[in-house]
């Protein structure tokens, strides 16, 4: 796993990546350092391109250091104090990061230190198993733009990173590799995780209202008591996700796919499910009043017990689905492939709202 040479801004500062000789300057300290145990004063000592693998950093004052170029494999930062501090371009494979504190520190390549930093940035960072359990990512300043990480395939690795009840408000995610990261309880509120790779991800009770999923990967993740109230999932694809007893109030989930995907006991009210593929989901006991599924395909979904009042079923696909054990009242039909005259005249017995085309057919069944 390689990383790019980030592009040059002030080579005064930053300097080239180091050399293998670079590294060897640096051995000597790894092994000072390796002796420091408890809490020592490093306040911004410099120590770019430091090969620090394995080094006890653990309750160590840190504050404005410079990590630039460092390595830090299995290098331990527990309850350190680290506010400020530089780790451009720094590997941190199966670095322990428990109880960190980042706020105001930069982890991105176009660092000014004359600015004030709001934003704790982590471009290029390899969080390979790295856990960032109650880590605080995000400045105190009342217009905090919180962690932005430019996770590309080709900078940044957080493959199997623990990230325990992080605050990751208003991020910036855009393409960030997520695949099989545990980010339960992660508070993900008005974050941009458009076209992430969150497949396979644990968000059990994450906090993702408001945030903008549109086409991501989430096939296979864990989004089962998750909070996506007004979240964007526009196109999405949720194929074998678990959002059940998700929270999915006025959601846009147009276009998305959500094939085989569990959302028994979920709230879709309001929700926006035009086009969505819904196809052989498990529904069952889910909220979808005042939803939105226009054109929407239900085909052998498992609707028992779910709440469609007054939602929008026009030229929805409901082939092979029971609407006899659904709630109906209020809910519109029309155009829709998978009803027979006999299905549509019970619709309309239990209070469901037929248009023109619909009605045709059952004239008869209505003077009998």
């Amino acid at each position: 796993m390689t990383l790019r040479k980030p592009p040059s801004s002030d080579s005064s500062f930053y300097g080239r990546a180091p050399s293998s000789g670079g590294l060897r300057l640096f051995s000597g300290i790894r092994t000072r350092l390796g002796l420091w145990r408890g809490k020592k004063n490093l306040r911004g000592i410099n120590l770019r391109g430091a090969d620090l693998t394995r080094v006890d950093f653990i309750g160590s004052l840190l504050l404005w250091a410079n990590f630039v170029w460092a390595i830090l494999l299995w290098t331990m930062l527990s309850q350190a104090g680290v506010i400020g501090i530089i780790l451009i371009w720094a590997n941190l494979l199966w670095t322990i990061l428990v109880w960190i504190n980042l706020r105001e520190s930069s982890l991105r390549q176009d660092d000014d230190r004359s600015k004030n930093l709001r934003n704790a940035i982590l471009v290029g960072i390899i969080l390979i198993w790295a856990t960032l359990i109650w880590s605080i990512l995000i400045s105190n300043s009342s217009n905090r733009g919180a962690l932005v990480l430019w996770a590309n395939p080709n900078m940044a690795f957080i493959l199997w990173a623990i990230f325990g009840r992080v605050d990751l408000t208003d991020a910036d995610l855009r393409e960030a590799n997520l695949s099989k990261a545990n980010l339960s309880r992660v508070d993900f509120r008005d974050a941009n995780l458009s076209y992430a790779n969150l497949r396979g991800a644990n968000l059990r009770e994450a906090i993702l209202r408001g945030a903008n999923l549109s086409y991501a990967d989430l096939s296979g993740a864990d989004l089962s008591d998750a909070d996506l109230r007004q979240a964007v999932l526009r196109g999405a694809n949720l194929n074998s996700a678990d959002l059940s007893s998700c929270d999915l109030t006025d959601t846009d989930l147009r276009e998305s796919t959500l094939n085989q995907a569990s959302l028994s006991a979920a709230n879709l009210s309001w929700a926006k499910l035009s086009r969505a593929n819904l196809s052989t989901a498990n529904l069952s006991w889910a909220n979808l009043s005042r939803a939105r599924l226009h054109g929407a395909n239900l085909s052998h979904a498992d609707l028992s017990g779910a709440d469609f009042r007054e939602a929008n079923l026009n030229e929805a696909n409901v082939q092979g689905v029971d609407l006899s054990v659904v709630l109906v009242r209020g809910a519109r039909f029309g155009h829709n492939a998978g009803l027979d005259a006999s299905e549509k005249f019970n619709l309309k017995a239990r209070g469901a709202i037929l248009d023109e085309s619909a009605i045709s057919g059952i004239e008869n069944l209505e003077k009998q």
